[in-house]
């Protein structure tokens, strides 16, 4: 008889590590050398955690699935909600983020659906809309705003669609916005207009699955898109009043408008500006 194998493998601080258990029934020592040799050059081969050793993780994935990097980040302390979408809507949108509450529908829920990471949400492009709970915390002066989106609805020529914003005023002001513009090619912009009105944007953004992200800090806002930076402005004045931070829609003179139509999974919220690597880490498709 052979040994019985127990094979888990775990990252943790950028390292994984490996234990095994073993049970010797009457096998000579080489054998099992030999046995154990095999498993540990098969796994090396095939990569730590891609053949489904490992724990569920918080988003569904086996955590050995998932960059040390990344699990890092969602232990960050200054990450303020990680919504990843496993959850019913219509119960309220469950916060990731240690101490985050939940997030909440406003005029529509949109509909779970079997997405990039495990479940995912697809917005009507009509009434779906998901508010943040608000506190001070959100007034950041430094932050990063990021998700995996898959645009199905286009919005009008010489529109927009908004993916996540807060208003400002009593206007159609932002004090931050990350939007799908469509002067003529479909193309990704973020910025705001609370004080002057300072954009970045891409010259495109595909039809397909695309991870896009704003961070800011006291300098100059980036644009990122799939893990690269895209595009910066070095003045972006942040101005904050008592309006809600809104994904799939945006909020103009205390009306809902430009919703969002496509598919959004994996969203974060932190109150600093991620590095270019961490930001790189984040864009790893599963």
């Amino acid at each position: 008889m052979l040994c019985v194998h127990v094979c888990r493998c775990r990252a943790v601080a950028g390292r994984a590590r490996w234990t095994a258990s073993w049970k010797r029934t009457h096998v000579s020592l080489a054998v099992q050398r030999a046995v154990r040799c095999s498993w540990l050059v098969a796994i090396a081969a095939a990569g730590c955690g891609r053949i489904g050793f490992g724990e569920l993780g918080s988003a569904g994935e086996p955590d050995a699935a998932i960059d040390a990097s990344v699990l890092d980040l969602r232990t960050d302390p200054a990450l303020l909600a990680y919504l990843s979408f496993d959850d019913d809507p219509g119960d309220g949108i469950e916060n990731r983020a240690p101490g985050g509450a939940p997030a909440q529908c406003m005029a529509s829920c949109p509909v779970s659906i079997q997405s990039l990471f495990a479940r995912g949400y697809a917005f009507d492009g009509a009434l779906d809309a998901i508010a943040l709970a608000d506190g001070p915390e959100l007034a950041m002066q430094a932050g990063t705003v990021a998700m995996w989106v898959r645009v199905t609805v286009l919005p009008p020529a010489g529109t927009y669609a908004m993916l996540a914003g807060r208003a400002f005023g009593a206007s159609d002001r932002n004090s931050w916005e990350l939007q799908l513009d469509r002067p003529g090619a479909l193309r990704l912009k973020a910025g705001g207009d609370a004080g002057n009105a300072s954009y970045s944007e891409t010259p495109y953004i595909s039809m397909g699955w695309n991870q896009v992200a704003m961070s800011w800090d006291q300098s100059a806002l980036k644009l990122y898109l799939n893990g690269s930076a895209t595009g910066e402005i070095t003045v972006f004045e942040r101005s904050y009043d008592a309006h809600a931070t809104v994904l799939g829609a945006d909020e103009n003179v205390g009306t809902l408008s430009n919703f969002y139509g496509g598919e959004m999974d994996e969203v974060y919220v932190f109150a600093r500006a991620l590095t270019d690597a961490e930001m790189a880490t984040l864009a790893e498709r599963p």
